[in-house]
């Protein structure tokens, strides 16, 4: 059926990849290098990006890129599909994964809040960093996230713990 074509899914897998990659730049704090550029630039040039500033002028060349990757992979990929099939499929699948449970929605909470924080943070002065640390106590204080699931992959960094 073309629902489940193998071209559909490395369509998706290489879209949703380069569109992950893209749209981290769309926001000073959605990559590690982000916040170097907006330090640099004020240090050399006097120039102050706030996440605003940096998200207007990320927007326009981000949504060309994101089109132009998107329609190079389908060209060269030619993942033809049924696109009310997939939509049917799709909502099949969410459907039988049922409603969010108790720490998705924490999670979204959370995630949600500390979005609003950093947008705003040349407003309030409360710095980006802050903000990634208390994310981080609320998710443990919540039980959304556990202690072995922050250090799983950190056992170097966290050896005290």
């Amino acid at each position: 059926s073309p629902v489940h074509k193998p071209e559909i899914g490395m369509y998706l897998i290489l879209c949703g990849a380069h569109a992950n990659l893209l749209i981290s730049s769309f926001f000073v704090t959605g990559a590690s290098p982000n916040p170097v550029i907006v330090g640099t630039a004020h240090k050399v040039l006097n120039i102050n990006f706030n996440f605003f500033t940096w998200t207007r002028g990320a927007f326009v060349p981000g949504i060309v890129s994101l089109i132009a990757v998107s329609s190079y992979i389908y060209w060269t990929i030619n993942a033809e599909y049924d696109g009310e099939r997939v939509v049917e499929e799709a909502g099949a699948q969410l459907e039988r994964m049922g409603p969010l449970s108790l720490k998705e929605t924490q999670l979204i909470f959370v995630l949600c809040s500390s979005l609003i924080l950093w947008m705003t943070g040349s407003w309030t002065d409360i710095p980006e960093t802050f903000v990634a640390f208390l994310a981080l106590v609320t998710l443990l204080l919540l039980g959304t996230l556990g202690w072995d699931e922050v250090c799983k992959n950190y056992k170097g960094i966290f050896r005290f713990i």
